[in-house]
């Protein structure tokens, strides 16, 4: 495989990560440790080629530095821990040419250690309606001026005692909480260290509920009773203005001081997306970081982009949301980084889309850079080398914000020491005594470009400094280099170019082999894949027909790897206890036409000669490569077709009778298994359950001993694989084909008439009761099936164990839900209620009939208290007094009088929902509430499918939001084997037919990605 990463368009670009607290301090340490611990930080992100690190200072109103307002933070003991965290951190980081920006919590003051803001002044917490102060997750409120000035002078002392590049405020907003939270809080310190920026989707809901309690987002200046302070004409209008008032007065005294200190806010990734239903800065916490923008409150807007995991969905997030609020800002040059949630990735397995979320915001011109949450997240990783060889596989400076003036230029020096080693000096201008940044460009033509020309090194300072350049021979360029640099103020304005130097020939050395798999003279099995790894890169094309093995064996291909320099050699499987010679002839060059040293003595045009033998039999068992699901997995479908790969063949007759066991802790539970072949020999075994395995149950699979190869060698011991099942929605379905045929429903178990639906004395027969499982505590019930040739109508009807009716109800306030699948056959669906009014159980309510025209998926919902409520959308005072219960539903025929059809009933419930009119449109038709990929109907299949999809709304009541949805299908290798969507689609719900004719017998994988999700599930195609 060849790397396919853009090279980077400019040499400007902001990069760094978040660092805890934690991260770099620790009471438990000594002061070298904790030091250590600082400079291997500042190393990770030197290695990453980075250019700054945002490094908390202040903490739940607690400090990591020497503050003459506030005390030493948890995490340093609550006392001088023998240095200065921030000074020294500072210090360190521009030694490695590193920005350091102070991060800095603003109005989360939740400890309550002594000569904290809430140990000295209770009187600036934030207050309920009823004006209780917070007693936990304490926010001092952005309302009071003496919470403004306070705040600002404690970060004011940090501008002017430490020589920072940026103040980064996190938290720089109303807080989020309620007289709910109060309640059974996180400890003390759980609460100091509480991170912002992400929040979960029942808090988000709360917001949007009216019986959310009260938040705290009033204060002893301005409860709720005195209603709307002067000047206002909405709290919300206020809240945002004391927020903005701080922000704008802190820059205006950092601007009075330190003009170059950058202040850069920490704001939701989501500004106004969702308006007041959904989490965003703007309209929850009333934080307007637009405006700050825009009229240059701040002069680099740093959003925490943690709800996106995908390029995509990120630069379709910042297009739709931030790009149309912040022109004036981006017009007038300010900087705005893309702030992905680094731990997000990880906790969905996701990491390396990183790549992506780079590559693609870069298309934007007005994104100018990364902050990565977090630290530990990458250090975790150990991101820091891989980070640096693809996305970020260069040096680059910041760029600037503003135009202050132009620095003088700087001297260079060129010296050579050898043919492969220069060292170059650095002298700033007399003119420029204060510290500066400074840039150091390697040119490889006659075009000095600072915005093209590859950084070799930024520095900080402002006296004379060496640089050594030092070459391994191994580079692909082939030629001599010149040298420039230029001096950079602490603004970033650069000056001109200096004088430039020119090096000799840098000498380029003829390729070598620096390993091989197999290595001389290796013992190998037959079934060997070459590897070659060369020292630098080589022209693939000089491979053409210049490679041999002896006795002749097939290459089947050649795959050139650019980023490892490795060539691999795919070929037949060799003959046992065979001695082979692999010949690469002189002539493959690398890619500056140098030819092979093959040998290594230094002089190209020698080949490369690999003696190996295979061994004399094969006396290695099988071996399990890959199963699904994996040992220990505790979340697995209940209608999972598990797949066991081997490395090589194995024989099926050692497949039948105990070769292969599924358990229910001692009790053998039935199955087949479809044993087929890879393209390369590996036998792949899947195993389908005759019947649903139970949910949340612990199964054990046993694959014998006697499991053997096709050459007789076993495995030799048993190999256990424990996996425990989890809710499936396609099987929690019941699906009901045939409204006049039964089929195979056993002969009816007993009859009776109805009242009330029908005309009274209308004989029913009953079929068994099937089961439908329960989605909600609120029903466990059963559903039977009802009909009567003569009638117009079919009715599906709910009952407990026993036939009495379910006596769960539901008051008027609750929305009952049903999901329903359409086939488009115009039968037509209602619900059927009785109605409870205080004296018993009244005659059935019926909700209006929906036509079922639809073909997929449809929420269908019916507001208790309006029969004529089902499917729409609507706004209603919530009634008291009567209440509900499920009776059961009903179908008609058809208009064709066809009784036929399918029809599925999944996820019946009652919620409470309220809706709160909007001006928008309201729709009729049903959007789903979250993404859904169905499990495939039918599976296994021959030789055509149905793959369902749901893709929601932003909510239901904001603006659609159209997602780009590929669904694709994978053969048990990874190889894509068909693209069944790939285009932009509106919410809704989707079903495509897979035709699989042309395929052979297997597992497959179908994986739907929309946005941020992304979904995979198995199917089985068996002829």
């Amino acid at each position: 495989f060849i790397s396919t990463l853009n090279a980077q368009s400019s040499n400007q670009e902001f990069r760094a990560t978040w660092v805890i607290t934690w991260e770099h301090i620790s009471s438990g340490s000594t002061v070298e440790q904790n030091k250590a611990r600082v400079i291997e930080i500042l190393d990770n992100h030197k290695k990453a080629n980075m250019t700054s690190v945002l490094f908390q200072v202040r903490q739940g109103g607690t400090a990591y530095y020497e503050s003459s307002y506030e005390p030493w933070g948890s995490y340093a003991g609550y006392s001088y821990p023998g240095y200065d965290p921030l000074e020294y951190a500072v210090e360190e980081a521009h030694k490695r040419g590193l920005e350091l920006h102070a991060w800095f919590n603003v109005f989360s003051v939740s400890s309550t250690r002594s000569g904290t803001v809430a140990d000295e002044h209770p009187e600036w917490i934030c207050r309920d309606e009823n004006g209780n102060p917070m007693t936990a997750y304490r926010a001092a409120s952005p309302g009071l001026a003496a919470v403004r000035d306070y705040t600002i002078d404690v970060a004011m002392e940090i501008v002017r005692n430490y020589d920072i590049d940026g103040l980064h405020l996190d938290y720089v907003r109303w807080n989020e909480y309620d007289t709910d939270d109060m309640t059974d809080p996180m400890t003390p310190l759980e609460q100091e260290s509480k991170l912002d920026g992400f929040f979960s989707k029942e808090r988000i809901n709360k917001f949007n509920s009216v019986t959310s309690t009260n938040r705290f987002i009033y204060d002893v200046e301005h409860p709720f009773s005195y209603g709307v302070p002067s000047g206002f004409s909405t709290w919300e209008d206020w809240r945002r203005w004391s927020v903005t008032e701080f922000v704008k007065t802190l820059h205006d005294s950092i601007q009075a001081v330190k003009s170059w200190v950058r202040l850069t806010p920490a704001a939701l990734g989501k500004y106004k997306y969702g308006g007041t239903s959904g989490w965003n800065g703007y309209y929850i916490v009333f934080q307007d970081a637009a405006l700050w923008f825009n009229e240059g409150y701040v002069d680099q807007l740093t959003p925490m982009h943690y709800h996106w995991l995908t390029g995509n969905d990120l630069y379709n997030h910042i297009s739709s949301d931030w790009e149309p609020n912040i022109q004036q800002g981006i017009n007038e040059g300010r900087l705005y980084s893309c702030g992905p949630g680094s731990y997000r990735l990880a906790d969905n397995n996701v990491w390396g889309n990183h790549v992506g979320m780079v590559e693609k915001n870069r298309e934007k011109e007005w994104v100018d850079g990364f902050q990565f949450f977090s630290y530990g997240s990458w250090k975790g990783y150990n991101y820091w080398e891989e980070a640096a060889s693809t996305f970020f596989n260069n040096k680059v400076k910041v760029r600037n914000a503003y135009f202050i003036a132009e620095p003088s230029a700087p001297n260079l020096a060129l010296n050579k020491i050898d043919s492969l080693s220069y060292e170059i000096t650095i002298t700033p201008d007399v003119s420029e005594t204060e510290d500066q940044w400074y840039a150091i460009y390697r040119s490889e033509d006659d075009i000095l470009d600072v915005n093209n020309d590859i950084i070799i090194d930024i520095h900080f300072g402002n006296t004379a400094y060496l640089v050594n350049e030092i070459f391994s021979g191994n580079q692909n360029f082939n030629g001599s280099y010149e040298y420039f640099a230029t001096t950079l103020n602490r603004h970033w304005n650069e000056s001109a170019i200096s004088n430039s130097e020119t090096t000799d020939l840098i000498p380029s050395l003829a390729p070598t082999i620096v390993t091989s798999t197999p290595a001389e003279n290796e013992v190998v099995d037959i079934s060997q894949v070459i590897v070659i790894e060369f020292s630098k890169s080589m022209n693939i094309d000089s491979f053409t027909d210049i490679i041999s093995i002896t006795p002749e064996v097939q290459i089947n291909s050649l795959t050139w790897s650019d980023e490892n320099r490795t060539l691999s050699i795919d070929t037949d499987n060799f003959v046992y206890a065979t001695s082979y010679t692999l010949v690469i002839d002189s002539t493959a060059e690398d890619v500056n036409g140098v030819q092979l040293d093959g040998d290594g003595n230094g002089i190209p045009g020698d080949s490369f000669i690999l003696n190996f033998q295979t061994g004399a039999a094969d006396i290695f068992p099988p071996l399990v490569t890959a199963n699904n699901p994996e040992n220990n997995d505790l979340n697995v479908d209940i209608a999972s077709i598990i797949t066991v790969e081997f490395d090589e063949k194995v024989d099926d007759q050692t497949l039948a009778g105990n070769g292969i066991k599924l358990w229910n802790n001692y009790f053998p539970i039935d199955f087949s298994y479809l044993h087929t072949e890879t393209p390369d020999g590996r036998s792949v075994i899947s195993i389908q359950p005759n019947d649903l395995l139970d949910i949340s149950t612990t199964y054990k699979l046993t694959l014998g001993a006697s499991i053997s190869d096709i050459l007789g060698n076993a495995l030799g011991e048993e190999i256990n694989i424990i996996f425990t099942t989890s809710r499936f929605l396609y099987e929690e379905t019941t699906m009901i084909e045939n409204f006049t045929n039964p089929g195979d429903w056993k002969q009816p178990s007993y009859s009776g008439s109805t009242t009330g639906i029908f005309e009274s004395g209308t004989h029913f027969e009953y079929t068994e009761e099937i089961s439908l499982p329960a989605s909600s505590s609120k029903k466990v019930g059963k559903l039977s099936y009802l009909w009567d040739e003569n009638a117009d109508a079919f009715l599906l009807r709910e009952y407990l164990s026993g036939g009495t009716p379910q006596s769960t109800y539901f008051d008027t306030s609750y929305v009952l839900q049903s999901y329903v699948f359409g086939d488009g056959s115009n039968n037509q669906y209602r619900f059927c209620i009785d109605e409870f009014q205080g004296g018993g159980w009244g005659d059935h309510e019926v909700s209006k009939w929906v036509t079922i025209d639809w073909h997929g998926w449809r929420l269908i919902e019916w507001q208790l208290n309006d029969p004529n409520s089902v499917g729409t959308w609507f706004c209603d005072e919530i009634l008291t007094g009567s209440y509900f219960r499920v009776d059961s539903y009903q179908l008609t025929k058809s208009e064709t009088g066809l009784i036929s059809g399918a029809v599925y009933f999944d996820d019946l419930r009652a919620v409470k929902k309220y809706y709160i009119p909007t001006d928008v449109d309201e729709t009729n038709e049903n959007i789903p509430d979250e993404f859904v990929l169905f499990q495939n109907y039918p599976n296994p299949f021959n030789p055509s499918t149905v793959i369902r999809y749901s893709i929601p709304a932003v909510d239901a009541l904001s603006s659609v939001e159209v997602q780009h949805v590929t669904l694709t299908i994978f053969d048990i290798l990874g190889r894509e084997v068909a693209t069944l969507v790939n285009k932009v689609q509106e919410p809704g719900t989707y079903e495509v037919e897979f035709q699989a004719g042309s395929l052979s017998s297997g597992i497959y994988f179908y994986k739907l990605e929309a946005g941020k999700f992304i979904a995979i599930k198995k199917l089985m195609l068996m002829k």
